[in-house]
């Protein structure tokens, strides 16, 4: 009896080994990344986190630039500038200031944005987009861009079609035309 019992015991011990539920100090579990959209990368003096570019109407060749810039030293810093792969980019305000230790959110809409003309690319590439500052090192970063849907809407570059930011949803099977949405067809 007493043996079964430290057989068991010892069994009950190693489950967690056995089927998988620990690994140690750096299991995937015990790891915290980050929660957003978009892209991040951290460059000598700078983070640049979630950087997406909203796209605007379809052939408008608009587009705005969306994330947050961190400056996590102990001196002030300023954003230069921004280029995109054959885009002009206007920074409001320019040059943009970026406290110390502090961050600065870039959308459209604010008081701090950057908008894109003459932008060809269409959601879902990349385009490669640089960041030129004051102090911290230059960098450039491949960017995707997004149409103005779900959690973009509000970034989406002023004078956005109100029409293009809605998803229309066509059921399969509709007896409606191409286009109209399911509540048009169940209306008739």
């Amino acid at each position: 009896m007493k043996r079964s019992v430290t057989l068991f015991a010892g069994l009950a011990l190693m489950m967690p080994l056995i089927s998988g539920c620990y690994a140690g100090q750096d299991a995937e579990t015990k790891l915290q990344t980050r929660s957003g959209n978009g892209y991040q990368v951290s460059a000598e003096g700078m983070l640049i986190d979630n950087a997406t570019i909203v796209a605007g109407n379809k052939g408008s060749n608009e587009a705005a630039f969306l994330g947050t810039l961190y400056n996590p030293t102990y001196e002030p810093d300023e954003l230069l500038s921004i280029t995109a792969t054959d885009s002009e980019v206007t920074l409001t305000p320019e040059p943009l200031e970026l406290p110390a230790l502090g961050a600065v959110t870039l959308r459209s809409g604010t008081e701090t944005q950057a908008a894109l003309a003459d932008f060809e690319a269409s959601p879902g590439q990349y385009v490669n987009v640089t960041f030129t500052f004051r102090s911290a090192a230059r960098t450039e970063v491949p960017v995707l861009v997004v149409a103005p849907y779900g959690e973009y809407v509000d970034a989406a570059p002023e004078g956005t079609d109100e029409a293009l930011k809605e998803i229309i949803i066509v059921e399969e099977g509709s007896e409606g035309s191409e286009g109209e949405t399911s509540a048009e067809s169940s209306t008739e």
